[in-house]
């Protein structure tokens, strides 16, 4: 508190005096509101009523109703208030409230300040909003010094997509627009649209039968919403070109596909600014929300009204430049609204999954488009964000310095192999393994997201793959680097599913599973007990990183033959029937890649083990099951945890189990 600026603490009484970040309030309705009326009324028990009358609704206002107020600690030092609503029929509701003031007295509520925020008004689809926009703009093209900011994207001299959407006339906002086909390695300034397709698919799409009538002509009529959003914006903004996926490639050639995904990190890198319909799960819903902000926003004054009718109303910045001094405090001025989800923009911790609001930020292709793009405008459903290389905004002022595990994190790292190891591989096991561990942190995080076609796994993944192709030493392989020793040390999240019915990846690759996927952190101390001598696979079509008909790994290791039971989950380890290693469910926590079939069927398994790696407290292992005698071919089917003291030299040793290395070929 020493280094703030003066502040007003708003006082309590005997009911509301204990709310703070570590005790709560609970009171029932009519307890709150007789407190806010008593006498001259305190302050804070009034807040409390008022933000009770905004956010609970009718059914639910009753006089035995009980309220639970706490200030929640969120990692913000902004107030949010956590209300909790235990009606009287069973039925109960929570909310999270931000107070906030706009102008430089801050107050203190509950051992929370109440600090500067940002009134929204206006829409979404509004020109006085959208200036906020070029504010940002110029702020990152001339002040920020991260190198992917300023360079290439906002030269004129960048090479267009090979197709782009011409928007011709930038002066008439519904004019009708072209699809153009550049020539001769034409060069401009354009942008692009991140949008979802929805579950129907896309409206409007160029194929090869009407690729000639849109060279021609698109008529700005028969455009999705988001589609017209997104013209509309970029003629705003005075650009001539947008680049849009399902107009720009031809969706019915499996060659133009092909090698227009494998050119997705060239076409989302090199645009001036990606727009993000993130609201939208759909082309049908539009990129703006046209609903009146201000409404969604409640003024609060303690002014010399009775207690009863505290002035408190859906907020016009307008009409409240002046108030009544009461004759025994100064007045307490500030706003409040239901916290504004930034998930996953920039959100706090409790924010950084996929929230319903962001429908566009689950999905797979979209979170490669936004990590590649330079500059990313995302339309809420409540506000817009902006997201670069250097920082984050947003309009509420909830903006902060990008976490390290949102974009900024992979923008660093495609920003630093250009510009510092575009001449030379990054070579030292130190800086190796800080590199494949990030590359690793963003596949955890890619595979967490969805996609209609499960063939696209690696397909989606493709752009930044071929980004880092020739900065990293090594081949990439279905999604891992060769030259990565932890590339095989990963499991499924969660229980396993069904084995897929088509054919993704190998086995040994994170892409054979649709699940979100985790990999072990490893450091250059921990003991690797593998290593792959020779890989190979075989693209499906005309993009080295995107789908692949098949491939192997030839891995040298200690394998050891052990038996399953599915039943009790226990483990016989070893070859010599006298000195079998048994380990049962309290020393090995094993990570499934599919269901198993109906255990009883066959309550004894044939598997392998492969030795991995040797961490702190436990022994990692590799579970494959044989597919191939002849040949000594191997399948991989999960990952075994085992504690350290049952898998310990000693008792490896005494089983004599794991003593010598040999080779195996893993599909």
């Amino acid at each position: 508190m020493d280094n703030l600026p003066l502040v007003e603490v708003i006082a309590g009484c005997h009911i509301c005096h204990n709310i703070g970040a570590y005790a709560f309030v609970r009171v029932s309705f009519h307890e709150i509101h007789a407190s806010s009326a008593s006498g001259n009324g305190c302050i804070k028990c009034s807040v409390l009523w008022k933000v009770a009358l905004v956010f609970i609704p009718d059914r639910l206002r009753q006089s035995n109703t009980l309220i639970s107020f706490r200030i929640t600690q969120l990692g913000n030092p902004k107030s949010i208030f956590n209300l909790e609503v235990f009606g009287a029929t069973g039925e109960s509701l929570s909310r999270h409230i931000v107070f906030f003031t706009t102008s430089e007295r801050p107050y203190v509520f509950g051992q929370k300040v109440i600090d500067n925020g940002h009134l929204l008004e206006g829409k979404t689809s509004s020109r006085d909003v959208w200036r906020t926009v070029r504010y940002w703009l110029a702020d990152c093209v001339n002040q920020h010094r991260t190198p992917a900011c300023y360079r290439d994207s906002v030269s004129a001299s960048n090479t267009l997509p090979t197709r782009v959407l011409d928007l011709g006339r930038l002066t008439n906002a519904q004019a009708d627009i072209m699809l153009h086909e550049t020539q001769n390695g034409e060069a401009g300034v354009y942008m692009c649209l991140s949008h979802c397709w929805g579950p129907q698919g896309c409206a409007l799409k160029t194929t090869s039968q009407n690729l000639g009538a849109h060279k021609n002509c698109i008529s700005f009529e028969f455009l999705p919403q988001t589609f017209k959003d997104a013209v509309i914006f970029t003629r705003w903004l005075g650009i001539r070109y947008l680049w849009i996926d399902s107009l720009c490639i031809i969706q019915d050639s499996d060659e133009d596909w092909e090698l227009e995904s494998g050119a997705m990190a060239q076409v989302y890198e090199n645009s001036y600014l990606t727009l993000s319909a993130a609201k939208a799960s759909c082309d049908s819903e539009g990129m703006f929300m046209d609903e009146e902000r201000s409404t969604t926003q409640y003024y609060f004054t303690n002014g010399n009204d009775s207690a009863d009718h505290l002035p408190l109303q859906n907020c016009d910045a307008s009409s409240h430049q002046s108030f009544q001094k009461t004759r025994s405090r100064r007045p307490i001025q500030f706003y409040m609204r239901e916290s504004i989800f930034h998930s996953p923009i920039d959100g706090e911790f409790y924010e950084r999954e996929s929230h319903p609001s962001f429908p566009l930020l689950s999905r797979a292709w979209a979170f490669q488009e936004r990590i590649l793009s330079p500059r990313v405008l995302h339309f809420g459903g409540q506000e817009l964000y902006w997201e670069c290389r250097q920082e984050t905004y947003c309009e509420c002022g909830h903006k902060g310095i990008a976490k390290s595990w949102a974009k900024r994190e992979y923008g660093d790292l495609l920003s630093e192999i250009s510009e510092r190891v575009l001449k030379s591989k990054i070579t030292s096991p130190s800086s190796l393994l800080n590199h494949f561990t990030r590359w690793k942190r963003l596949v955890e995080k890619y595979s967490q997201k969805h996609l209609s076609f499960p063939i696209d796994r690696l397909p989606a993944l493709s752009g930044l793959a071929s980004r880092m192709q020739n900065r990293f030493s090594g081949t990439y392989l279905a999604g891992i680097w060769q030259s990565d020793t932890g590339a095989l040390i990963w499991h499924v999240n969660g229980d396993p599913e069904a084995i897929l019915s088509q054919y993704i990846a190998p086995s040994w690759s994170w892409a054979s599973v649709n699940r979100g996927i985790t990999y072990i952190r490893i450091g250059l101390r921990d003991e690797i007990f593998y290593s792959i001598v020779e890989a190979m696979c075989v693209p499906l079509g005309l993009n080295p990183a995107g789908q692949v008909s098949s491939g192997y790994l030839i891995v040298k290791g200690q394998y050891e033959t052990v038996k399953y039971n599915p039943v009790t989950e226990e483990w016989y380890i070893g070859r010599q029937p006298d000195h079998l290693l048994y380990w049962d469910s309290s020393h090995v926590k094993p990570f499934w890649d599919s269901r198993w079939e109906d255990p009883l069927e066959k309550p004894l398994r044939d598997l392998i083990l492969l030795r991995l790696v040797r961490l702190v407290d436990w022994i990692v292992f590799l579970i494959l099951q044989k597919m191939d005698a002849k040949e000594e071919t191997v399948q991989r089917v999960g990952l075994l945890k085992v504690d350290k003291f049952a898998a310990g030299e000693e008792h490896l040793n005494e089983a004599n189990c794991f003593c010598g290395t040999t080779t195996a070929k893993m599909i």
